[in-house]
Order: structure tokens, then sequence, then C-alpha cells
């Protein structure tokens, strides 16, 4: 897996998706934030068994791949990284490298197969040029927050009744 991204759009979706990988869970790859590469398009996705929730980030260079990496870690080493650079984060093996600039870290990764399945989404509903955040819930089917212009747009299905629910608030 290899990709190609600014610092301020990785450092944005990992602040997104790393909220619920918190510290004390039985399981310790809830903990780490699931990376999967396909056809330049990353997403980033993390769980704690109740919510989840998946940030996209398109990209332009990239291998297809996956695994998993520690969240709070990796958030925290790209939050610090100097604004504007390009990172590179390629993994070999269960190591992923990230550089940028004259910055480079080695992280231990852990198979994406630890990982717990999530449900896939139907993103043909979604406009291309929107940011979007899935959470999934126990309860609740999907929950797809769209952000444009201060303003935002989300889509509930009830898992009980099936119902759609739509709210827009700007």
């Amino acid at each position: 897996m290899e990709i190609e991204v600014t610092q301020e759009k990785f450092a944005k979706a990992l602040n997104n998706v790393s909220r619920i990988a918190v510290g004390k869970v039985t399981l310790p790859v809830l903990n780490n934030v699931l990376i999967r590469v396909n056809k330049n398009k990353v997403s980033l996705i993390t769980t704690n068994l109740d919510m989840a929730i998946t940030d996209y980030l398109p990209v332009s260079n990239s291998k297809d791949g996956v695994i998993t990496i520690p969240a709070k870690l990796l958030a925290e080493f790209v939050s610090n990284l100097p604004k504007g650079e390009k990172i590179k984060l390629s993994s070999k093996g269960e190591k992923v490298t990230i550089s940028a600039g004259k910055y480079s870290s080695i992280i231990n990764g852990s198979p994406a197969d630890d990982f717990p399945e999530l449900p896939e989404i139907d993103e043909k509903s979604l406009d291309e040029n929107s940011e979007y955040v899935y959470i999934q819930e126990r309860n609740v089917i999907a929950i797809i927050f769209i952000f444009r212009n201060k303003s935002y747009y989300y889509t509930r299905a009830d898992a009980y009744t099936q119902n759609i629910h739509m709210c827009t608030h700007t």
C-alpha cells in the first residue's frame, strides 16, 4: 500500500476518525485506524464495535492495499508535520513508513484481517465533490453527513422500521 497526500487533508481525515479510537478496549485492534487504498481513493475507518466512522480521502498517487495502524499515534505524528508538506505513507508487511520532507517514521501496524468487518455504503448516491463521514451504529443502518459551504445534510436509515430520514441544517 502506498499513498501521497497533503498534511492538511490527512490530518483532518485522521482527526475525524480517531475520535472513537480510545485507549481502554478489550480488543487492541479497536485502537487502530484501518487504511484501505483502492483506485486512488483512501478509506480511513475506526470502530468501537458500537459505532464506526469512515472518512474518504481522494489521492493522486497510490498503490492499492490495506493495513491497520494505531490511530492516536498516527494522528499525533501527522498533525505535528509541517503544514503544506506532501506526506508519503507506504507499507511493507506490517511496517508503515510515513515521510514528509526531512521527517520520517516507521510505525508497527497489524493485519487488516484482525479489524472487524463493517457494512458497505452505496457511494453512488453522494455528490463526488462533497466531504462526508459515514457512521454506522448498532441500531441504525447508516448516517451520512455531507458538508457543503458551512451547511450539513444527513441521511439516517432506521434499522427497525427501514424508514429513511433526511435533514438539512445551515
